[in-house]
C-alpha cells in the first residue's frame, strides 16, 4: 500500500485541515502498520481527482502500510510538499500513541542506538515476545500483552484450564498457532524487540521517510479505486481481493505491475473497477491482470487493442458479497476480437471456447474448464503451442490431437487422462499430468519429440514405456510405486523423484545425470553412490546424512538441502573443485569455517541453528567475490 499525501499548494492552515480531514477518516490503533488514517474511496478518489485537476500538483508516495490523502488548495511557500507530509506522519504517530516524534530516519535510529547504548545496528538484540489477545466473542474485549515465555504458558495453561503434563501444553500450543485462534483466544508470536531500544532498524522503522516524490496532472495519472497509476502503465493487475491473497493465488503475474487491490475483503462491495475508465485513462495497456475482481463496462475491454496477455476473472459488479466465492458463469466474451493478445488465463464457466479458433495470436491458454461439455472446442486452436487445463470433473480429451502446434501440455490438475489422445500431439515438447488412477501409458512413445515429462499421483503396471522416450531430457516423477529398475539406465539429464520407492543409488545409473532432486524418500542417504556426471543435488526432508559420498562427485557444482536430518560436515567438500553454491536449511553443520579453503564458490546460504552467525564476516573476508547469507535460525523442519 502507498501512503499518498496529495499536495499541490498548501495553506497556513495546513495543520487544521489536517485534523478536521482525519476526524473523518478511521485508524487502526491495534497496528500502526496496517490501513492508519483509510478513509473511504468515495472520499479519496474526490480529493485525488480535485488535486490532480488543479495545476502543478504534487504527490509524494511512501511504501508502507499506511495511507492517507490530505486536499490543500492555497499557495504558501513557508509549508513545503515534505513540510506537509512531515506533519501528516507526526499526526499519525500520535494516533498511534507515541511518546516522541522523530522527524528523519536518521534521527530514529541514532535514538534507539543511543538507549541501547551500542554504537550499531549489528549490535541491537531481537528476542520473540507473545502476544496474547482474549476476546471472548467481543470485538473491543479485553486483551493481556505477554512478554515473557513463561508468563506466555502461564496464560495458555489458565484460559484452557490444562493439567500440567507438557503434553496437554504442547497439544494446546500447538492447536492454537496452527489455527490461528481456539476458544476465544487468538495468539501471535513474532520476533521484535521487548523494548524500544531492541528494535530491528529497517528503513520502514523510521516515522517519516518518503522514498520518491513525483509531480502529476490529470494529464498524466488516473486515480482507480485507491491507487494512482501513471497513465503511460503497461501491465496492470486489478482485484477485489487485497494483494497478498491474489499473489497466494496466482503464480504468472509479472513483478513490475502496477497492482489496485482491495485493502480488505471487507471492502470488497465498494471495489468495482469501470473497465470503461480505465480504457480511456490508459491507452497504453499491454498486460491486464483480473482476478477476482468486480466489474462494470466489460465490452470496453474489447478497445483495449494493444493487450498481449489477458487474466479474465471478473465479477458482475452487482455480486454482493456472500457470493464472493462462487466462480463466475461467462455469458459474454468481450476480447475475443483483440487480433494481439498472446496469452489468456480463462476463469469460470464457459459453454464453449469456440472464439479461441479465431484468435490467431494467441500462443498460451489457461483455461479453468468447469463445463465438460465445452472440452471440444478447446482444442480445437491449431495455434496455440502452450495449454494448461485445470478440471474437477472427467471430460471427453480425444480431441486434443488435433491441437498440432502444441508443444506444451499441463493438466496436473484433472480428473482424467487420456494418453492414447494425447499421443496423437506429435510435436508436443513438455508434459504435466497428475491425476490419480491406474493408466497405461505406453501409447507416450510416440511423442518421439518430448524431452520434459512429469507425471505425478498416477499409477501404471508397467513403467518400461520410460526406457523407450529416448528424447527425454528432463523426468518428474512423483507420489507413486516407482523403483530402480524402472529407471535405470535412462538418458535424462535431470531428474526429479518425490515420494517414490528409488534408493539414492539409483542416481549413479543415469549416464546422462547432471540435476538430481529428491523429496522424503522411502530409504536413506547412505546407499547413495557417487556419480560421474552429477552437477546439481537437492535433496528436501532426507532422513539421515553421511553427505561424504556426495563430495567424491568430480563434476559437483551446487548442493541444495532443506530440512534434511542428517550431518553436513564441510570439511568433505574441501577438495570439490567446481562447487559453486551450498544452500543449506535445517541441516546440522560442522566445520563451517572450512567454507573458506573451497575458493570456487559464488553463492553460500545457510540457516542453521548449527551455525554461528559471525562466520559470516570470517568468510567474507576470505572469499570476497562469493554471496554469503548465514543466519542462525531453519525455515525448514522434519
Amino acid at each position: 500500500m502507498l501512503w499518498t499525501s496529495t499536495a499541490g499548494t498548501v495553506t497556513a492552515s495546513a495543520e487544521q485541515q489536517f485534523d478536521s480531514f482525519f476526524s473523518a477518516t478511521s485508524a487502526n490503533k491495534d497496528d500502526p502498520a496496517d490501513h492508519v488514517g483509510m478513509p473511504s474511496d468515495k472520499v479519496i478518489s474526490a480529493a485525488v481527482q480535485k488535486a490532480l485537476n488543479r495545476k502543478n500538483a504534487c504527490i509524494a508516495y511512501r511504501k508502507d502500510h499506511s495511507y492517507a490523502i490530505v486536499d490543500v488548495e492555497q499557495a504558501n511557500k513557508d509549508i513545503t510538499l515534505s513540510a506537509a507530509a512531515a506533519m501528516l506522519d507526526k499526526k499519525f504517530y500520535e494516533e498511534m500513541g507515541g511518546d516522541k516524534y522523530f522527524g528523519s530516519y536518521a534521527e530514529y535510529k541514532a535514538a534507539v542506538l543511543e538507549k541501547a547504548g551500542v554504537k550499531s545496528e549489528s549490535e541491537l538484540k531481537v528476542e520473540p515476545y507473545f502476544v496474547f489477545a482474549f476476546y471472548y466473542g467481543k470485538p473491543d474485549g479485553d486483551s493481556q500483552l505477554v512478554t515473557d515465555e513463561k508468563a506466555a504458558e502461564k496464560a495458555i495453561r489458565r484460559t484452557f484450564e490444562l493439567q500440567k503434563t507438557n503434553s496437554d501444553f504442547k497439544n494446546a500450543i500447538s492447536e492454537v498457532f496452527s489455527k490461528g485462534s481456539v476458544g476465544g483466544v487468538v495468539v501471535n508470536c513474532d520476533y521484535n524487540g521487548k523494548s524500544e531500544a531492541a528494535l530491528k532498524i529497517r528503513a520502514n522503522d523510521a516515522s517519516f521517510s518518503i522514498s520518491e516524490t513525483l509531480k502529476f496532472s490529470s494529464d498524466s495519472a488516473f486515480y482507480i479505486y485507491n491507487t494512482l497509476v501513471p497513465k503511460n502503465t503497461k501491465k496492470l493487475v486489478i482485484s477485489s481481493r487485497d494483494e497478498f491473497t491474489v499473489k497466494f493465488l496466482t503464480d504468472f503475474i509479472p513483478d513490475d505491475c502496477v497492482w489496485v487491490c482491495s485493502d480488505d475483503e471487507v471492502d470488497f462491495d465498494d471495489c468495482v473497477f469501470d473497465m470503461k475508465e480505465i480504457q480511456k485513462a490508459l491507452p497504453n495497456l499491454t498486460e491486464l491482470y483480473m482476478y477476482q475482481a468486480r466489474v462494470k463496462n466489460e465490452k470496453y475491454i474489447s478497445k483495449m487493442t494493444k493487450l498481449q496477455a489477458l487474466s479474465y476473472y471478473p465479477l458482475s459488479a452487482d455480486e454482493n458479497f456472500g457470493r464472493f466465492i462462487e466462480k463466475p458463469v461467462i455469458k459474454t466474451v468481450p476480447f475475443k476480437n483483440l487480433k494481439n493478445i498472446k496469452k489468456l488465463w480463462l476463469y469460470g464457466e464457459y459453454s464453449d471456447y469456440s472464439f479461441l479458433e479465431k484468435m490467431t495470436s494467441l500462443k498460451s491458454v489457461y483455461a479453468e474448464l468447469r463445463n465438460e461439455k465445452a472440452a471440444p472446442s478447446l482444442f480445437r486452436s491449431k495455434c496455440v503451442t502452450k495449454l494448461f487445463v485445470q478440471c474437477g470433473t472427467k471430460f471427453d480429451m480425444t480431441g486434443i490431437k488435433n491441437m498440432m502446434g502444441l508443444k506444451e501440455l499441463d493438466i496436473e490438475n484433472v480428473a482424467n487422462v487420456d494418453p492414447k489422445a494425447i499421443s496423437g500431439i506429435k510435436n508436443l515438447r513438455k508434459l504435466k499430468i497428475g491425476v490419480g488412477g491406474t493408466y497405461d501409458f505406453s501409447p507416450l512413445t510416440k511423442l518421439t519429440k518430448l524431452n520434459d515429462l512429469s507425471i505425478s499421483g498416477a499409477e501404471t503396471k508397467d513403467w518400461s514405456f520410460l526406457k523407450k522416450m529416448k528424447s527425454l531430457d528432463t523426468l518428474f516423477i512423483g507420489y507413486t510405486k516407482l523403483y530402480d529398475k524402472d529407471i535405470k539406465g535412462l538418458g535424462v539429464k535431470s531428474i526429479c523423484l518425490y515420494e517414490t520407492r528409488n534408493t539414492y543409488a539409483v542416481f549413479s545409473e543415469l549416464p546422462k545425470l547432471e540435476t538430481a532432486e529428491i523429496m522424503s524418500s522411502y530409504h536413506t542417504f547412505k546407499d547413495f553412490k557417487p556419480s560421474k556426471t552429477l552437477k546439481n543435488f537437492t535433496e528436501t526432508f532426507g532422513s539421515d546424512g553421511d553427505y561424504s559420498a556426495l563430495a567424491k562427485c568430480p563434476k559437483l557444482e551446487r548442493v541444495i538441502l532443506l530440512g534434511c536430518n542428517g550431518k553436513f560436515d564441510i570439511k568433505d567438500f574441501v577438495g570439490c573443485k567446481n562447487l559453486k553454491e551450498i544452500y543449506l536449511n535445517g541441516t546440522q553443520i560442522t566445520n563451517g569455517e572450512k567454507l573458506a579453503n573451497i575458493k570456487t564458490l559464488k553463492n553460500i546460504a545457510i540457516y542453521s541453528y548449527y551455525v554461528d552467525p559471525a562466520l559470516a564476516d570470517e568468510l567474507k573476508k576470505a572469499l570476497p567475490k562469493c554471496e554469503i547469507d548465514i543466519k542462525q535460525e531453519q525455515f525448514y523442519q522434519n
